[in-house]
C-alpha cells in the first residue's frame, strides 16, 4: 500500500533535489515556488519580476509559467536536472520583491463614461451590440454599456486621470476605446474598463483612425470576476465563462429563463486568468459553479507541439474551486463560444 507523502515531506524533497530553499509559496500553501532551474528567472526579467517555477506539494507536479517546462512528479525533476546539476550562482542574491503598480485611475473617469453612455442608443455600439451580437436594449442598459467616442466631452482632470491609466494615445486628444463598445465592471467606481472594438465597416469615416492590434482592450486592475456584482445573497449558482459577450448573452438568457433570483453569470477576461480573480474562487465556497470553457485549447488546455499538456481556462479554475462536487463542466455544442450557443437556445442543462 502505497502512502502518500505529506506536504513538509514533498517540500523537503523538492528543497533537496533544487538545492535551495523555495523564494515563496501560494495557493495556501500547497504549492511552492523557485526561480526556474531551466531558464535565466532569477534575472527578473518578466513583466512581474516574480519566480515562475511552480511545485504543488501535493502532487509532485512542476511547471514553469514563463518557459514552459513542466512534469508530472518529482522523479522526474531530479532525472531532467541531472545529479551533476546546481542551482545557477544568481539564485544567491536573487531576492524577490514585489513591484508596486501604479493605482489605476479608471475609477475616476465617471465623467467619460457618462458621455459613452449617454452616446450609446443613437451610436454604432448599439446596432453592433443588438444586431451583431444579439443583445436586447435592456440588457445593454442593465450593464451600463457605453460607446466608446474618440474625444469625449470631459475636464481637463477626467482627462489627466484616463492619461495616466493610459487610456488615450501618446501625445493625441484620441481614447484608445474609439469606435468601440465599452463596459466598466463594476458600473460606478469601476476597477476595469474593457472595450470590444467594433468592425470598421460600421464606424463612420475617420472615427478611429489608429490601427488596433486585438478586438479588445482593457484597464485597471482585475481583482475579481467581472460581473460579480450581481451577485446576492439569494444567488446560488454562478455560471463562468471568459469573455465579455459570453457574459452579457449569458445574464440575458438567465434573465429570460426567470432564474436571475438564483444564477449569475460572471467572466474571468480570458483565459489567462488573473491571481487576485482566482484567489475569490478559492474563497468563495458557498456557491455552485458551472463552467462554461471556450471550445479551443486556451480554453480547454491541450498538448504543445513536443506533446506536453498545458493547462487552459478551465483546468485553471478547477484547481481554484477545488471541491470536484461543487463544480459543472459544460461544453457548448457544436465548438460555439457560450455566447453564440446561448443565442441559438441551448442552455446548460446540469
Amino acid at each position: 500500500m502505497d502512502i502518500k507523502p505529506t506536504r513538509a515531506e514533498m517540500l523537503e524533497q523538492a528543497t533537496a533535489i533544487l538545492r535551495s530553499q523555495p523564494v515563496n509559496f501560494n495557493t495556501g500553501g500547497r504549492e511552492a515556488v523557485w526561480w526556474c532551474p531551466f531558464h535565466n528567472d532569477a534575472a527578473r526579467s518578466g513583466h512581474s519580476g516574480k519566480p515562475n517555477f511552480s511545485i504543488n506539494l501535493d502532487t509532485g507536479e512542476w511547471n514553469c509559467f514563463r518557459c514552459g517546462e513542466g512534469g508530472r512528479t518529482l522523479f522526474s525533476l531530479a532525472h531532467r536536472l541531472g545529479s551533476n546539476w546546481e542551482p545557477p550562482e544568481n539564485w544567491k542574491d536573487a531576492k524577490f520583491t514585489p513591484r508596486v503598480k501604479e493605482p489605476t485611475k479608471v475609477n475616476y473617469i465617471t465623467e467619460a463614461l457618462a458621455a459613452g453612455r449617454n452616446a450609446f442608443l443613437t451610436s454604432p455600439a448599439f446596432e453592433y451590440v443588438t444586431r451583431v451580437r444579439g443583445l436586447r436594449p435592456f440588457t445593454a442598459t442593465l450593464y451600463g454599456l457605453g460607446y466608446g467616442q474618440p474625444a469625449p466631452p470631459v475636464s481637463k482632470a477626467t482627462w489627466e486621470f484616463a492619461k495616466e491609466s493610459r487610456m488615450i494615445l501618446g501625445k493625441s486628444e484620441t481614447w484608445q476605446w474609439a469606435g468601440s463598445v465599452f463596459y466598466a465592471d463594476p458600473l460606478t467606481e469601476p476597477t476595469v474598463i474593457n472595450c470590444r472594438y467594433i468592425p470598421e465597416e460600421m464606424l463612420p469615416p475617420n472615427e478611429r483612425w489608429f490601427e488596433i492590434h486585438a478586438n479588445h482592450h482593457t484597464w485597471g486592475d482585475r481583482v475579481v470576476p467581472l460581473g460579480s456584482w450581481r451577485i446576492t445573497g439569494q444567488t446560488r449558482v454562478v455560471i463562468v465563462v471568459e469573455g465579455m459577450f459570453d457574459m452579457l448573452v449569458g445574464a440575458q438568457t438567465i434573465a429570460e429563463r426567470g432564474l436571475d433570483t438564483d444564477v449569475v453569470c460572471v467572466y474571468t477576461n480570458g483565459s489567462m486568468i488573473a491571481g487576485p480573480v482566482l484567489k475569490w474562487f478559492r474563497e468563495h465556497k458557498e456557491y455552485e459553479y458551472v463552467l462554461l470553457p471556450d471550445q479551443d485549447p486556451a480554453g480547454l488546455g491541450g498538448e504543445d507541439a513536443n506533446g506536453k499538456f498545458i493547462k487552459g481556462w478551465l483546468q485553471h479554475l478547477k484547481e481554484a474551486i477545488e471541491d470536484e462536487k461543487r463544480i459543472y463542466v459544460v461544453n457548448p455544442p457544436n465548438g460555439k463560444d457560450p455566447d453564440e450557443a446561448f443565442l441559438d437556445g441551448w442552455w446548460p442543462g446540469v
